[in-house]
């Protein structure tokens, strides 16, 4: 059985940004997920809650997965043009 993986990873403190390329309806499509690491009395778990001491961290690890993002080949994973200037303007002569 195939597991699913993230193409990329990115940590920052205990926060962890994963980068996944999902399928969609237009087509493949770039979409990050975040986790917090903490130690539980059971050892290391994982968490999507954060406190005010974490915030700095999902920021730039959100951040870092935004450029990550933007620096990967906008084609498929965009396929509508998210950047105003990947779309042509066809009223211009």
């Amino acid at each position: 059985m195939e597991t699913n993986k993230p193409v990329h990873k990115i940590t920052s403190g205990s926060v962890t940004a994963a980068i996944w390329n999902n399928t969609t309806k237009r087509g493949p499509m770039l979409v990050a997920t975040f986790d917090r690491t903490y130690s539980g009395s059971d050892g290391p778990r994982r968490t999507t809650s954060y406190a005010c001491r974490d915030l700095d961290s999902l920021v730039t690890a959100a951040l870092q997965a935004q450029l990550w993002m933007d620096r990967q080949p906008s084609a498929p994973e965009d396929p509508i043009g998210r950047l105003v200037g990947a779309i042509p303007d066809k009223t211009e002569g």
